[in-house]
């Protein structure tokens, strides 16, 4: 991880170096002499950081023990930052297994389930049952066929001479 960042910051060093940043950007941010405020605040962050970076090395490489000491000392503080004062487990609780349960009593098991797959399912079995009538029809038998074609022209002949014959 550090050959990236170690990448980033030379070219950004290098860019510095190579173009005039403030010069380039003079037209949106108007450039301002530092001030006394400004050169304190810039102190106090400078000195922060250097701070920081004593107390942690001071922790992680000259005392390593020193952080299992404070986590014991500040107990339940210690266990509420570590955890994010329980913000994800919260939002779980009230956002995301409302959903989860939601969607999988009402999408998955009334809509998917109870409608979609009783609608297919429906269909399927209804023609299934079509089929069925249907076979009962084909016998394979061409006498067979041979009358049910007769019974129909006797029936639509019956059929034609009560509506009126033909015209």
């Amino acid at each position: 991880m550090i050959g990236p960042l170690a990448v980033l910051a030379v070219l950004s060093l290098a860019g510095g170096f190579l173009f005039n940043v403030p010069k380039i950007l003079e037209g949106m941010f108007p450039v301002k002499e530092a001030g006394p405020d400004e050169l304190m605040l810039t102190g106090i962050s400078v000195a922060f950081g250097l701070a920081g970076l004593a107390i942690s090395y001071y922790m992680y490489v000259i005392n390593p023990k020193a952080p299992d000491g404070i986590t014991a000392a500040l107990g339940g503080l210690y266990r509420l930052v570590y955890n994010k004062y329980f913000v994800d487990e919260a939002y779980d609780a009230v956002v995301v297994n409302p959903i989860v349960q939601g969607s999988r009593s009402i999408l998955w098991q009334t809509a998917d389930q109870g409608m979609i797959d009783g609608i297919v399912n429906g269909v399927g079995s209804q023609a299934r049952g079509v089929g069925g009538w249907l076979r009962r029809l084909q016998s394979g038998n061409i006498r067979s066929y041979a009358t049910w074609v007769v019974v129909g022209a006797v029936g639509l002949l019956i059929a034609m001479s009560l509506a009126g014959g033909l015209r």
